[in-house]
């Protein structure tokens, strides 16, 4: 059993100031409504952890491509919530920070957990199916919300713990010594969550560490002084207000479910299709952010152009809008479809773009 429970074509990802290569999406954001300051420290990060204890990536992925950060280490002490840059991306008593993957599909190809630092096995649990909470509902996990998961001790009072594996997929045992970077299993979906991802845990003297704060902490908001993220990690993993994680085309509207299963991601579709739908994923959207929607037709003429607000806060986000077949059919060529989203009251800006080609 697990110690402490938790309750739980290539395009451009290019920010102000910093590009990155990428796979799937082209993302751009431009600076959250926040002291220029604290903005600094939250992207580029500050220096690694002085006391000797530092991490790598509890995963085999690259940041804001495959894999992101949904949630982070709840840092209020009371009834409310706050991350370590006093956004709203954690949970009530959240205890660790999530890496998301993309979608089922992902985690059915199968994504590494990598130990981030060198440690020995303390503990380990493996043999719970994966399904999502939502589903079974928590009664059925009680006690077991951590899900499949690992725990190392990396000496001086150090832990890490990594939840939410695969079932089957540990690949590791108690007293087994590991190095920084070996395989543990794979993201999962045991456990408390209802969607794919991994809970990493550090602890220090069994007190909960946020790794963006390290021990000495910081100011009241942004990164601390001394965060444990090793080299330059801190810097590919910028605090970003909204996360838009997966895009697409579809002939029809998609069903959500579909798209978790790696459905409507084709780069062309027939010209016979009935209509030219774009969707996507995000984790963040408030209530009042607004959705632009762009459909531009092979000649750079807007073929769909639609403007939302919307209407609620949520965690997570599915949204999907397009054009049916025009009476004269589709032109053939390549379609690009473009999301942009604006946070009235801030200079928030985040945009996604796909193609598709029509033959």
């Amino acid at each position: 059993m697990l110690p402490l429970p938790l309750s739980e074509a290539p395009d451009l990802v290019r920010w102000r100031g910093s590009a990155a290569t990428g796979e799937t999406i082209m993302s751009g954001i431009a600076r959250a409504n926040r002291p220029a300051c604290l903005l600094l420290a939250a992207v580029l990060g500050l220096p690694a952890a002085a006391q000797g204890f530092e991490l790598g990536l509890p995963l085999a992925c690259e940041p804001l491509q495959s894999c992101w950060i949904p949630r982070y280490v709840d840092l209020d002490p009371g009834p409310g919530m706050h991350d370590y840059n006093c956004g709203s991306f954690t949970g009530p008593a959240h205890s660790g920070t999530d890496f998301a993957i993309r979608n089922l599909a992902a985690m059915a190809r199968g994504v590494p957990v990598l130990a981030a630092a060198a440690g020995t096995v303390k503990a380990v649990r493996d043999g719970m199916d994966d399904v999502n909470v939502e589903t079974i509902g928590k009664a059925a996990i009680a006690d077991r919300e951590c899900g499949n998961g690992v725990v190392l001790d990396h000496g001086e009072g150090w832990e890490t713990q990594y939840c939410h594996l695969r079932k089957g997929s540990v690949v590791v045992v108690r007293g087994q010594r590991v190095m920084a970077g070996d395989k543990l299993g794979l993201v999962g979906l045991s456990g408390d969550t209802s969607f794919p991802h991994v809970h990493l845990s550090v602890r220090k003297d069994a007190q909960q560490v946020d790794p963006f704060r390290g021990l000495a902490g910081g100011p009241d908001c942004g990164a601390g002084a001394s965060p444990l993220w090793a080299g330059d990690l801190g810097k590919r993993m910028p605090y970003l207000p909204v996360l838009l994680i997966n895009m697409g085309f579809a002939p029809e509207p998609p069903d959500w479910t579909a798209v978790q299963n790696g459905a409507f991601a084709e780069r062309s579709l027939s010209l016979d299709a009935a209509a030219l739908v774009l969707w996507f994923e995000a984790f963040g959207l408030r209530e009042g952010d607004l959705v632009s929607w762009r459909i531009t037709a092979p000649d750079g003429g807007t073929l769909f152009e639609s403007e939302k607000a919307e209407t609620k806060s949520q965690a997570r986000s599915f949204r999907f809008s397009g054009k049916k077949r025009p009476p004269a059919g589709w032109r053939p060529g390549t379609y690009k479809g473009e999301i942009i989203v604006r946070r009235p009251g801030s200079d928030t800006v985040v945009q996604l773009s796909r193609e598709v080609e029509l033959r």
